[in-house]
């Protein structure tokens, strides 16, 4: 392989870089627009998103509690 072949090759793999780089940036955006519209989403519900971790685990701790009433209901106790 010749010099002007390895510039070319070079050359390739920068222009792929570069596509690559553009799609990257292109998702990270969109990622990043979407985080947004979910924390707008979960501040509406009247949770801050730093707080959604504790919150599901409250909830997860409520549901669990609803369902241990509702088997006792069943069972008659």
């Amino acid at each position: 392989m010749n010099f002007s072949d390895k510039l070319n090759a070079l050359k390739d793999k920068l222009e792929k870089a570069k596509i690559e780089r553009t799609k990257a940036q292109t998702l990270l955006d969109s990622l990043e627009e979407r985080q947004k519209e979910l924390n707008d989403e979960i501040i509406k519900m009247g949770i801050w998103p730093e707080n959604l971790e504790e919150a599901v685990k409250e909830l997860e701790t409520k549901i669990s509690s609803l369902l241990d009433e509702a088997e006792k209901a069943m069972k008659g106790e």
